[in-house]
């Protein structure tokens, strides 16, 4: 791999590393100033008990499969290396649904589409639009609707994927790219609650240099040059969707499960070498203390046979 390429990946997992310890810092900087109008960045609670405050995970996570695992025909399974940064009832979470319903109200404009009509003039098709304009309360409601989002809580994950990132890239292809998730928890009112969460998910995941047997492959059939030996052809997994994702104790507070599936609604499946799935993952999540923790789980796309696996190490602040 070039260095200038493998330089820039290993700053990308690092500047994901920096944001979160920055916000980290300057939330527990704010509470020493503000002493208790300010939810404390300390982690209060171990076990699923924690998601009633607020709280950050920083973890570097290695595995294979992924996304690519239902992808047949590979010398070598798919790996993958990275950060993964997860923020609980943060500020970034806030401030980045309240620019989308910004701008969502903005481009509402001051009158609302009540009809259309479409009819035939000659040659031509021509369509009427009818609107009619917006009350007072309404403009209000709308206005007030960014301030209203920012005052929730709500939950936001990032994973950035980064090729050769831990470990060597000579036995197996690496993915490069980033799965982001915003949405909500709901959790039950124990001490160690059961929790659902559901989420805007958005992923884009680039494998360049998968190497397939001879005859395999996405383009195997389609008069691809060398197909009929071993070859390189290039994946791409995309998913616009929402992600639903189910968690509970197993033992006290030191032992967690969790099933988490990715249902991609609109991702894109323009030509042969973009898949489309729908990842399912479910696995353990081990608490050593309140700030230390350690996650496995494994990872199927449809129904395929073919099983994927993540080992992930990380700290909350």
């Amino acid at each position: 791999m070039p260095c200038k390429t493998r330089y820039f990946r290993l700053t990308t997992c690092s500047l994901a590393v920096a944001i979160a310890l920055t916000f980290a810092y300057t939330e527990k900087e704010a509470h020493a100033e503000n002493g208790d109008r300010m939810i404390p960045i300390t982690v209060s609670a171990i076990g699923t008990g924690r998601y009633a405050g607020r709280f950050y995970e920083v973890g570097a996570f290695s595995g294979v499969g992924g996304p690519f695992s239902n992808v047949k025909g590979l010398v070598n399974p798919i790996g993958f290396s990275g950060v993964r940064v997860l923020e609980n009832q943060g500020y970034v979470s806030k401030f980045s649904l309240g620019m989308l319903v910004a701008l969502a109200a903005g481009m509402a404009g001051d009158k609302q589409l009540t009809g259309s009509k479409t009819e035939r003039r000659g040659d031509y098709i021509v369509r009427t639009d009818y609107y009619r304009q917006r009350t007072p309360e309404e403009m209000a409601a709308i206005a007030a609707a960014p301030g209203a989002v920012m005052d929730g809580e709500y939950i936001m994950e990032l994973n950035v994927y980064s090729s050769g990132f831990l470990g060597s890239t000579k036995d197996r292809p690496q993915a490069s790219g980033f799965e982001f998730y915003l949405g909500d928890r709901i959790t039950s009112s124990s001490s160690q609650p059961v929790s659902f969460q559901w989420a805007f998910a958005y992923s884009k995941l680039t494998v360049s240099d998968a190497l397939f047997k001879a005859g395999q492959g996405p383009n195997a059939t389609t008069g691809t040059p060398g197909a009929t030996a071993e070859h390189i052809e290039k994946l791409t997994y995309t998913n616009l969707g929402l992600m639903l994702e189910f968690q509970a104790p197993i033992i006290g507070s030191y032992l967690e499960g969790f099933a988490r599936w990715d249902l991609n609604v609109l991702g894109k499946n323009n030509g042969q070498q973009d898949l489309h799935g729908h990842p399912f993952r479910a696995g353990l999540v081990v608490n050593a203390s309140d700030r230390i923790f350690g996650r496995a789980y494994g990872s199927v796309v449809g129904f395929s046979t073919n099983v994927g696996w993540v080992l992930e190490a990380g700290v909350r602040l």
